[in-house]
């Protein structure tokens, strides 16, 4: 068994607007989505 662990900064920094228009924490959250999302595409193993 595989455990991933992220650890995402939700302090007031990360409410502030990145050059995309969203803010830090969303784009955090959008990066760990696709990630994951990524990782258990890969994931071809019989459990």
């Amino acid at each position: 068994m595989t455990i991933i662990l992220f650890i995402v900064d939700t302090s007031a920094s990360m409410a502030q607007k990145s050059y995309q228009g969203i803010s830090t924490l969303d784009l955090a959250k959008s990066l760990v989505d696709a990630l994951l999302k990524v990782y258990w595409a890969g994931d071809t193993r019989d459990e």
